[in-house]
């Protein structure tokens, strides 16, 4: 199984009986209220084992006068999982503070410690380097495979990746992204500027990911082929849209069905997938003793 959109479509249509003959239930509302699924039930779930799955790393050069840097629009909740500064190939974690304490530090010296205000980071401190924000990455909606294009070929030093087909509506300064192929598909480029389509080259203003492979997909902004969850919760996500089929359909036994055999699948699931690493426990370390280790002995 391929694990796209078209295998998540085809499980759906499957189970809850759809004819194909009809025009209640198109694949794009399908798609839809799959995408409504995988962000109320699927993502939720995953984020509870606290098994850092969705965890992407985004950083901004700072200056000496940046006080101020926005949360990335992708963070599910746009919340962070951590924030930390690099300066001089040294990256070291910033303490979160209070609002109340935003009075009692100082803006001048080394940066040391930040506040949330908004869906601001703002900082204290003034030193030039690069703020680094983990945060979980919202997965894309659901599309069809062919509103995204497969890479052929890559060429890093051009920026440019060849497909094999370009949707009309892609043009000059649209912004697209790049998913892995294979799972778990998560993002390897997210909103890259397109500067130029040539036949089926596209052109690109921002660096790409180095791992970026033959047939991997090119898609839209904020929008994925395939469900970007592990493949365990393939099944229990499809079964999430059955239910809701029947449900529409006033069909309430068939949803009590459909609703039992969910909970199974989400059971399986959640043991499968936690804990990540079964050969190691995780080691509670001081905060004044994060940093390394060396000797197994925490630095």
């Amino acid at each position: 199984m391929a694990y796209t959109t078209d295998d998540l479509l085809r499980i759906i249509k499957a189970r809850a009986f759809i004819p194909i003959s009809q025009e209640t239930f198109s694949d794009t509302n399908l798609l839809d209220m799959a995408t409504d699924e995988l962000h109320s039930s699927v993502v939720p779930e995953v984020l509870a084992t606290r098994e850092e799955w969705y965890v992407t790393p985004y950083s901004v050069p700072v200056a000496f006068d940046t006080r101020a840097v926005e949360i990335p629009s992708r963070s599910i909740g746009g919340s962070l999982r951590e924030v930390s500064f690099t300066d001089g190939g040294l990256e070291r974690n910033l303490a979160r503070l209070s609002l109340e304490d935003r009075h009692n530090q100082t803006l001048s010296g080394p940066l040391s410690a930040f506040y949330i205000q908004g869906n601001d980071v703002m900082l204290f401190g003034s030193q030039t380097g690069t703020l680094n924000m983990y945060f979980n990455c919202r997965p894309g909606r659901l599309i069809a495979t062919n509103m995204a294009a497969k890479i052929t070929a890559v060429d890093l030093i051009s920026k440019i990746l060849t497909v094999d087909t370009v949707p009309a509506e892609w043009v000059t300064g649209a912004l697209l992204d790049v998913v892995k192929a294979k799972p778990h598909f998560e993002y390897k480029n997210l909103s890259l500027t397109v500067v130029n389509i040539s036949g089926q080259n596209i052109e690109f203003a921002e660096t790409l990911a180095d791992d970026i492979a033959v047939g991997d997909w090119v898609c839209p902004e904020d929008t994925s082929p395939a469900p970007q969850i592990p493949v365990e919760w393939f099944q229990y996500l499809a079964e999430c849209v059955v239910m809701q089929v029947f449900l529409s359909q006033g069909d309430k036994e068939a949803a009590d069905q459909s609703e039992k055999k969910m909970e199974k699948l989400k059971k399986s699931a959640l043991s499968l997938m936690s804990p990540r690493v079964q050969g190691e426990a995780r080691r509670l370390v001081p905060p004044k003793n994060r940093g390394g280790i060396f000797n197994n002995r925490w630095r």
